[in-house]
Protein backbone atom coordinates (compact mmCIF):
# COMPACT_ATOMS: atom_id res chain seq x y z
CA UNK A 1 0.00 0.00 0.00
CA UNK A 2 1.17 3.53 -0.73
CA UNK A 3 1.92 5.85 2.14
CA UNK A 4 0.21 8.82 0.48
CA UNK A 5 -2.70 9.72 2.77
CA UNK A 6 -4.48 11.51 -0.07
CA UNK A 7 -4.49 8.49 -2.36
CA UNK A 8 -7.77 6.51 -2.40
CA UNK A 9 -7.51 2.97 -1.00
CA UNK A 10 -6.91 0.24 -3.53
CA UNK A 11 -10.08 -1.86 -3.97
CA UNK A 12 -10.20 -5.63 -4.61
CA UNK A 13 -9.13 -6.82 -8.05
CA UNK A 14 -11.11 -5.17 -10.81
CA UNK A 15 -11.19 -8.43 -12.73
CA UNK A 16 -11.81 -11.38 -10.39
CA UNK A 17 -9.38 -14.20 -10.96
CA UNK A 18 -6.78 -11.97 -12.58
CA UNK A 19 -3.31 -12.11 -11.00
CA UNK A 20 -2.75 -8.44 -11.81
CA UNK A 21 -3.87 -6.20 -8.94
CA UNK A 22 -6.24 -3.28 -9.36
CA UNK A 23 -4.38 -0.03 -9.85
CA UNK A 24 -5.34 3.60 -10.35
CA UNK A 25 -5.25 3.37 -14.14
CA UNK A 26 -6.85 -0.06 -14.44
CA UNK A 27 -9.75 1.04 -12.22
CA UNK A 28 -10.21 4.15 -14.37
CA UNK A 29 -10.25 2.11 -17.57
CA UNK A 30 -12.73 -0.40 -16.17
CA UNK A 31 -15.12 2.17 -14.69
CA UNK A 32 -18.28 2.45 -16.80
CA UNK A 33 -19.82 5.37 -14.89
CA UNK A 34 -18.20 8.74 -15.68
CA UNK A 35 -19.92 10.25 -12.63
CA UNK A 36 -18.37 7.70 -10.26
CA UNK A 37 -16.62 9.32 -7.31
CA UNK A 38 -14.04 6.52 -7.43
CA UNK A 39 -13.26 7.32 -11.08
CA UNK A 40 -12.94 11.06 -10.45
CA UNK A 41 -10.90 10.59 -7.29
CA UNK A 42 -8.39 8.25 -8.87
CA UNK A 43 -8.17 10.33 -12.03
CA UNK A 44 -7.50 13.49 -10.06
CA UNK A 45 -4.89 11.59 -8.06
CA UNK A 46 -2.98 10.55 -11.18
CA UNK A 47 -3.32 14.01 -12.74
CA UNK A 48 -1.97 15.71 -9.63
CA UNK A 49 0.97 13.32 -9.43
CA UNK A 50 1.92 13.54 -13.10
CA UNK A 51 1.18 17.05 -14.30
CA UNK A 52 4.81 18.35 -14.25
CA UNK A 53 5.88 16.53 -17.47
CA UNK A 54 2.73 17.86 -19.16
CA UNK A 55 3.50 21.40 -18.04
CA UNK A 56 7.06 21.12 -19.40
CA UNK A 57 5.83 19.65 -22.68
CA UNK A 58 3.42 22.57 -23.13
CA UNK A 59 6.12 25.12 -22.38
CA UNK A 60 8.44 23.58 -24.93
CA UNK A 61 5.86 23.13 -27.65
CA UNK A 62 3.30 25.88 -27.19
CA UNK A 63 3.56 28.57 -24.49
CA UNK A 64 6.94 29.66 -23.12
CA UNK A 65 5.16 31.99 -20.67
CA UNK A 66 4.76 30.13 -17.34
CA UNK A 67 1.29 31.48 -16.54
CA UNK A 68 -0.04 30.62 -20.01
CA UNK A 69 1.48 27.16 -19.72
CA UNK A 70 -0.23 26.65 -16.35
CA UNK A 71 -3.59 27.67 -17.82
CA UNK A 72 -3.19 25.23 -20.68
CA UNK A 73 -2.04 22.50 -18.33
CA UNK A 74 -5.19 23.00 -16.24
CA UNK A 75 -7.35 23.01 -19.38
CA UNK A 76 -5.77 19.80 -20.63
CA UNK A 77 -6.42 17.89 -17.42
CA UNK A 78 -9.89 19.37 -17.10
CA UNK A 79 -10.81 17.27 -20.15
CA UNK A 80 -10.19 14.13 -18.11
CA UNK A 81 -13.14 14.97 -15.91
CA UNK A 82 -15.49 15.46 -18.82
CA UNK A 83 -17.94 12.83 -19.98
CA UNK A 84 -16.74 10.33 -22.61
CA UNK A 85 -13.18 11.71 -22.80
CA UNK A 86 -11.68 8.35 -21.85
CA UNK A 87 -13.77 6.47 -24.41
CA UNK A 88 -10.92 6.91 -26.89
CA UNK A 89 -8.46 4.99 -24.70
CA UNK A 90 -7.14 1.80 -26.26
CA UNK A 91 -7.14 -0.59 -23.29
CA UNK A 92 -4.79 -2.94 -25.12
CA UNK A 93 -2.21 -0.16 -24.83
CA UNK A 94 -3.11 0.71 -21.29
CA UNK A 95 -0.16 2.68 -20.04
CA UNK A 96 -1.12 6.02 -18.52
CA UNK A 97 2.05 7.64 -19.82
CA UNK A 98 1.35 6.51 -23.40
CA UNK A 99 -2.19 7.86 -23.24
CA UNK A 100 -1.01 11.18 -21.82
CA UNK A 101 1.61 11.63 -24.54
CA UNK A 102 -0.79 10.85 -27.41
CA UNK A 103 -3.71 12.88 -26.06
CA UNK A 104 -1.42 15.81 -25.23
CA UNK A 105 -0.24 15.97 -28.85
CA UNK A 106 -3.86 16.04 -30.00
CA UNK A 107 -4.74 18.68 -27.41
CA UNK A 108 -1.97 21.03 -28.53
CA UNK A 109 -2.69 20.45 -32.21
CA UNK A 110 -6.29 21.48 -31.65
CA UNK A 111 -5.23 24.52 -29.62
CA UNK A 112 -2.88 25.59 -32.41
CA UNK A 113 -5.74 25.31 -34.92
CA UNK A 114 -7.94 27.38 -32.62
CA UNK A 115 -5.20 29.85 -31.69
CA UNK A 116 -7.43 32.83 -32.36
CA UNK A 117 -10.04 31.70 -29.88
CA UNK A 118 -9.95 32.55 -26.20
CA UNK A 119 -8.16 29.87 -24.22
CA UNK A 120 -10.27 27.92 -21.83
CA UNK A 121 -9.83 28.15 -18.08
CA UNK A 122 -11.31 25.70 -15.57
CA UNK A 123 -14.61 27.33 -14.62
CA UNK A 124 -14.80 25.54 -11.28
CA UNK A 125 -11.31 26.63 -10.28
CA UNK A 126 -7.93 24.91 -10.63
CA UNK A 127 -7.98 21.12 -10.46
CA UNK A 128 -4.22 20.78 -10.01
CA UNK A 129 -2.03 21.79 -7.11
CA UNK A 130 1.03 23.36 -8.68
CA UNK A 131 3.21 23.75 -5.60
CA UNK A 132 5.46 21.06 -7.05
CA UNK A 133 6.84 23.61 -9.52
CA UNK A 134 9.36 24.84 -6.97
CA UNK A 135 12.11 26.58 -8.89
CA UNK A 136 11.13 24.94 -12.15
CA UNK A 137 9.96 28.16 -13.83
CA UNK A 138 13.15 30.06 -13.08
CA UNK A 139 15.49 27.29 -14.22
CA UNK A 140 13.58 26.01 -17.24
CA UNK A 141 15.07 26.95 -20.59
CA UNK A 142 12.87 27.23 -23.67
CA UNK A 143 14.68 25.96 -26.79
CA UNK A 144 15.35 28.62 -29.42
CA UNK A 145 14.20 26.28 -32.17
CA UNK A 146 11.21 24.09 -32.89
CA UNK A 147 11.51 20.57 -31.58
CA UNK A 148 10.79 17.55 -33.71
CA UNK A 149 8.12 15.13 -32.54
CA UNK A 150 10.74 12.55 -31.57
CA UNK A 151 12.71 15.16 -29.59
CA UNK A 152 9.56 16.29 -27.78
CA UNK A 153 8.62 12.73 -26.88
CA UNK A 154 12.15 11.93 -25.69
CA UNK A 155 12.14 14.97 -23.40
CA UNK A 156 8.63 14.10 -22.20
CA UNK A 157 9.78 10.58 -21.30
CA UNK A 158 12.82 11.94 -19.45
CA UNK A 159 10.61 14.34 -17.48
CA UNK A 160 8.17 11.52 -16.73
CA UNK A 161 10.96 9.36 -15.33
CA UNK A 162 12.09 12.22 -13.09
CA UNK A 163 8.51 12.61 -11.87
CA UNK A 164 8.31 8.90 -11.05
CA UNK A 165 11.52 9.12 -9.01
CA UNK A 166 10.25 12.24 -7.25
CA UNK A 167 6.98 10.51 -6.28
CA UNK A 168 8.75 7.37 -5.09
CA UNK A 169 11.20 9.36 -2.98
CA UNK A 170 8.32 11.39 -1.53
CA UNK A 171 6.55 8.19 -0.46
CA UNK A 172 9.80 6.78 0.84
CA UNK A 173 10.30 9.84 3.04
CA UNK A 174 6.76 9.59 4.38
CA UNK A 175 7.33 5.94 5.24
CA UNK A 176 10.67 6.83 6.81
CA UNK A 177 8.99 9.27 9.19
CA UNK A 178 6.47 6.63 10.24
CA UNK A 179 9.10 3.91 10.70
CA UNK A 180 11.67 6.28 12.27
CA UNK A 181 14.11 5.63 9.43
CA UNK A 182 14.36 9.17 8.06
CA UNK A 183 18.18 9.27 8.41
CA UNK A 184 18.51 6.09 6.35
CA UNK A 185 16.17 7.52 3.70
CA UNK A 186 18.09 10.79 3.45
CA UNK A 187 21.41 8.96 3.32
CA UNK A 188 20.14 6.76 0.47
CA UNK A 189 18.73 9.81 -1.34
CA UNK A 190 22.04 11.66 -1.08
CA UNK A 191 24.04 8.70 -2.37
CA UNK A 192 21.73 7.45 -5.11
CA UNK A 193 19.57 10.36 -6.25
CA UNK A 194 20.20 13.86 -4.92
CA UNK A 195 23.75 14.69 -5.92
CA UNK A 196 25.32 16.61 -8.75
CA UNK A 197 26.35 14.63 -11.78
CA UNK A 198 29.91 13.38 -11.36
CA UNK A 199 29.94 14.44 -7.70
CA UNK A 200 28.55 11.35 -5.97
CA UNK A 201 29.50 11.34 -2.27
CA UNK A 202 31.70 8.52 -0.98
CA UNK A 203 30.37 6.26 1.74
CA UNK A 204 33.01 7.31 4.32
CA UNK A 205 32.01 10.92 3.63
CA UNK A 206 28.37 10.06 4.27
CA UNK A 207 29.26 8.19 7.46
CA UNK A 208 30.89 11.33 8.81
CA UNK A 209 28.07 13.57 7.57
CA UNK A 210 25.30 11.46 9.14
CA UNK A 211 27.21 10.41 12.25
CA UNK A 212 27.11 6.71 11.37
CA UNK A 213 29.61 3.90 11.15
CA UNK A 214 30.53 2.59 7.73
CA UNK A 215 28.64 -0.61 8.55
CA UNK A 216 25.53 1.43 9.33
CA UNK A 217 25.90 3.30 6.06
CA UNK A 218 26.20 0.04 4.13
CA UNK A 219 23.10 -1.31 5.86
CA UNK A 220 21.18 1.90 5.09
CA UNK A 221 22.15 1.63 1.43
CA UNK A 222 20.99 -1.96 1.18
CA UNK A 223 17.72 -1.23 2.98
CA UNK A 224 17.17 1.96 0.98
CA UNK A 225 17.63 0.22 -2.33
CA UNK A 226 15.15 -2.52 -1.41
CA UNK A 227 12.61 0.04 -0.16
CA UNK A 228 13.02 2.25 -3.23
CA UNK A 229 12.51 -0.69 -5.59
CA UNK A 230 9.43 -1.82 -3.67
CA UNK A 231 7.84 1.63 -3.85
CA UNK A 232 8.91 2.07 -7.47
CA UNK A 233 7.02 -1.09 -8.39
CA UNK A 234 3.92 0.24 -6.61
CA UNK A 235 4.19 3.54 -8.46
CA UNK A 236 4.59 1.88 -11.86
CA UNK A 237 1.73 -0.54 -11.25
CA UNK A 238 -0.56 2.43 -10.65
CA UNK A 239 0.13 3.62 -14.21
CA UNK A 240 -0.65 0.41 -16.11
CA UNK A 241 -3.52 -2.00 -16.64
CA UNK A 242 -1.77 -5.29 -17.45
CA UNK A 243 1.21 -7.32 -16.32
CA UNK A 244 2.84 -6.95 -19.73
CA UNK A 245 2.62 -3.15 -19.53
CA UNK A 246 4.07 -3.27 -16.03
CA UNK A 247 7.15 -5.18 -17.22
CA UNK A 248 7.46 -2.89 -20.25
CA UNK A 249 7.54 0.14 -17.98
Amino acid sequence: MSSDPNRPPTPPNTHPGSPFPSTCWSVILSCQNPESSQLRGRLEDLCNRYWPPVYLYIRRNWHPDPEDAKDFCQAYFLQFLEKDFLDSVDISKGRFRSFICASLRNFLSKRKRDAGRQKRRPVQGPILSMEALGGLDSSFDIPDRSLSESESEALFLADWKKCVVHNVLKNMRQNGIQSEKSPQVELFARYRIEHDSGNKPARPQLAEEFGMTLAQVNYAMKWGQQEFIRLLKEELRDQVSTEDDFHAE
